[in-house]
């Protein structure tokens, strides 16, 4: 049974008129369970490991769409890539 985080990232990419793939299931279903503060690299490897076909454009994509809608937040470090944290 997905999390609860899950369903609402789905509603508001749904709400967004986004399709929700097997990828980006599996993008969901890593960010929503993520206790840490990943990149995309991060969660891209991740959620291959759920589904190999999973693709970094889809990742960055579906990232976007989410920090867009407030769901997320995006923060960026000098030096470094830009993490994700969910948004309280």
């Amino acid at each position: 049974m997905p999390k609860t985080e899950d369903r609402d990232y789905e509603q508001v990419l749904r709400a967004a008129g986004v399709r929700i793939t097997r990828q980006r299931e599996a993008i969901l279903r890593v960010l929503s369970e993520a206790h840490d503060h990943p990149d995309a690299m991060e969660l891209f490897t991740r959620a291959r490991a759920i589904d190999e076909t999973v693709s970094l454009t889809t990742v960055y994509r579906t990232l976007k769409l989410l920090e867009g809608k407030g769901e997320i937040h995006r923060h960026a470090f000098e030096g470094g890539p830009a993490r994700f944290e969910h948004a309280d």
